[in-house]
């Protein structure tokens, strides 16, 4: 999805300290996203499970790679 690669995980907290519901979202109802670091925190991102809020890295996140929680 627009040229990027999607891969999934889980988790219950993130890189910039969010908890993550028990849906995967943010408190906001948002898509948690880890992202390279080159993408700031809180930018928003369509993801293939809708809109995502990046608020989280990964060592294997690079280049067009993001992971999207899901629960």
């Amino acid at each position: 999805m627009n040229g990027n690669k999607w891969t999934y995980y889980s988790g219950s907290t993130t890189a910039d300290g969010t908890n993550i519901s028990a849906n995967g979202l943010d408190s906001n109802g948002y898509r948690v996203v880890a992202a390279p670091a080159s993408v700031a925190f809180g930018t928003k991102i369509m993801t293939p499970l809708g809109m995502g809020v990046v608020h989280d890295r990964g060592t294997a996140i690079t280049g067009n790679h993001y992971d999207v929680v899901i629960q």
